[in-house]
């Protein structure tokens, strides 16, 4: 696994920790937890990764937080999009709302080199989307962006671009993530029948909950101080290098995928997403790997 110095960590479970810590919000459990869980997935970066299948997989998520207005999805998300803000220049942040094509711009020119130990010339296309209104990115029946979004999702070495009224855009060593807030309707307006059975769909993390508390106005801390856990996301963000899986982990993930992955949903809208539930529970153990210690 990539190496780093424990020895500095605030919290040897730092999703746990931070789940724990935001208990003050009214935003439910589960979204505190993606929240996080995305926020880590955009400190590692494509620094870290693991070869499966006969590729390599690295740690990025695309995450939704859907849930009936004033469930508090922002608060899920403003916390991790100011804590990745203060790790520096080489974690970019992308706008809450910009058109498919400055989009793209903004993945070109999010390229940056980082020298790292085992690679000197380490260089990587890395972008950041967190935005509480999901919907004002990725508007209804925008298929070419969903496309575009799907590529730049599998991490592609040379990504490439081009429209009839722009030069061709080239993108090396992509990785994107994405976290966003959205209401069940404008799920439901942005991502219908037909989107459901694109390859888009089949890549995010939709998380749900109706899970309503009422604010907590008068709370004690009205300036929760979040350092302790910044401090650890800055030590997280540093890592780089392969993840390997033990004999018995391997042994478990196989049997599990040769079983088909119980349990399986069943819904048909659901066939794109069913055969890559193996990608996200890797991915997601890499990132859990990352929080531990």
């Amino acid at each position: 696994a990539p190496m780093t110095d424990f020895r500095r960590r605030n919290f040897p479970s730092w999703i746990e920790s931070y789940t724990f810590f935001t208990k003050f919000s009214n935003s439910p459990e589960i979204f505190r937890k993606w929240g996080a869980l995305a926020g880590v997935s955009a400190a590692l970066q494509r620094k870290v990764y693991v070869r499966l299948n006969g590729g390599v997989i690295y740690p990025n998520l695309f995450v939704i937080l859907c849930g009936p207005p004033g469930l508090g999805k922002s608060q899920a998300i403003a916390p991790m999009r100011d804590m990745l803000a203060a790790l520096g220049k080489n974690l970019v942040l992308a706008p809450a709302r910009t058109s498919p094509e400055k989009f793209i711009q903004l993945m070109c020119k999010s390229t940056r080199m980082l020298p790292l130990e085992n690679n000197p010339y380490f260089t990587q296309s890395a972008l950041a989307v967190f935005m509480s209104e999901f919907g004002t990115f990725l508007r209804p029946d925008d298929k070419n962006f969903m496309t575009i979004l799907t590529d730049l999702y599998d991490c592609a070495k040379t990504w490439t671009y081009a429209t009839l009224a722009r030069d061709e855009e080239r993108i090396e060593n992509v990785y994107l993530t994405m976290l966003g807030g959205i209401t069940p309707k404008a799920l439901a307006d942005n991502f219908g029948s037909i989107a459901f059975g694109m390859g888009f769909t089949a890549r995010l993390n939709i998380i749900y909950s109706d899970d309503y508390k009422s604010p907590k106005l008068f709370i004690e801390n009205s300036d929760p101080d979040y350092s302790p856990f910044q401090q650890d996301l800055a030590e997280m963000h540093k890592l780089s290098g392969e993840y390997t899986f033990d004999p018995q982990a391997a042994h478990e993930l196989q049997t599990w995928v040769d079983a088909g992955m119980p349990p399986a949903p069943t819904d048909g809208r659901l066939a794109e997403y069913n055969p890559r539930r193996w990608l996200h529970l890797v991915k997601l153990a890499m990132i859990c790997a990352a929080c531990e210690w």
